[in-house]
């Protein structure tokens, strides 16, 4: 099979009631990350000019829309809250990889960094509290915790190593993994900013080791995925619920 015979991937918007839906490209294949309460959809698509990517928007009343981020490089939109606010990641050669805030009237602005050139934009609540990742110093990256108020902050790492966050819920529980002593991945939970679990010291009787958290709900359910503790071989999804929910 050559290039030409491969076809790009589109993003989709699936209901209950009527399927799928293709959602077009800006130009070349597309994905979509994320959907919000209102249907607006964000994601990335491919560019005609120079195959790059760019962070777009969807909504049934405009279809797809460039977010114009304005840089001449790869943009990611990764998630979008209620009141179309969304966040993502955009990459420039000269200055490295950028998260980044995206609103409708204010247009981008750059969520900075924990201390080297390298950040990106996981999640955003309804309040607009953005989680993520950023480089603390040359090779450790940590989890952040960005708010309009307070700018970023980094987040505990439980094992004092690298770790990344992935989702925060709507009550402020931020999930995303961890490495541990021995650089092996762990899910990570932090109940508040400041107290920090692997998630698989909170579980009881679990046949897998928890090595990734993705996403958490507004009751505390967590999904993610794990490996067999008798084979390692074997990956599974899971969900992680709060005793008494």
């Amino acid at each position: 099979m050559s290039d030409s015979d491969l076809v790009p991937s589109h993003a989709f918007l699936w209901k209950q009631t009527g399927g799928m839906q293709d959602l077009g490209t800006l130009g070349n294949g597309s994905c979509a990350f994320a959907i919000n309460d209102d249907g607006q959809v964000v994601g990335y698509s491919t560019v005609l000019t120079n195959d790059d990517n760019h962070a777009f928007i969807w909504s049934a009343s405009t279809g797809m829309k460039d977010m114009g981020v304005p840089v001449s490089s790869n943009t990611f939109a990764t998630s979008i809250n209620d009141s179309g606010k969304a966040v993502g990641t955009y990459y420039d050669s000269a200055t490295g990889y950028h998260a980044f805030l995206w609103t409708q009237n204010g247009g981008v602005q750059d969520l900075g960094n924990l201390g080297q050139p390298y950040a990106t934009a996981g999640s955003i609540t309804s309040y607009g509290e953005v989680v993520g990742r950023s480089e603390a110093k040359p090779n450790t990256t940590l989890g952040y915790l960005w708010t309009a108020q307070g700018g970023m902050r980094a987040l505990p790492s439980p094992y004092k190593n690298d770790a990344t966050a992935n989702a925060v819920s709507s009550t402020g529980e931020i999930v995303g993994f961890s490495l541990n002593t021995k650089d092996s991945q762990r899910a990570t939970v932090w109940l508040t900013p400041t107290s920090v679990h692997d998630l698989n010291q909170l579980t009881v009787n679990s046949p897998l080791i928890l090595a990734m958290a993705n996403e958490v709900n507004s009751v505390g359910q967590i999904v993610g995925a794990g490996f067999d503790k008798s084979n390692s071989a074997l990956q599974h999804a899971y969900l992680a619920t709060p005793k008494g929910k």
